[in-house]
């Protein structure tokens, strides 16, 4: 999961470097309330933890091998006489 946070100058989302699996780990990595520097306009801002929204990868490659893998099973087992 990629973390980003909303610039409040320039309002456009960018990524934060640290990785943590939850709230808490975040809180304990960086503090409640932490300064971060927006990657587009530059200007510091102090952002709270819940103003962190963490957003999933969406891999087409990884959607697109599973369903490889399911036809290619199922064609298998078609072969094989068990479908």
């Amino acid at each position: 999961m990629k973390l980003e946070l909303l610039c409040h100058s320039c309002k456009e989302k960018f990524k934060l470097k640290q990785k943590a699996s939850s709230r808490q780990d975040l809180i304990l990595k960086l503090g409640e309330y932490f300064v971060q520097r927006c990657k587009h306009c530059g200007s510091n801002s102090e952002y709270h933890v819940n103003d962190v929204k963490a957003t999933t990868s969406g891999s087409l490659i990884g959607a697109v091998s599973g369903v490889l893998v399911m036809v290619g099973i199922s064609v298998l087992f078609w072969e094989n006489g068990y479908i």
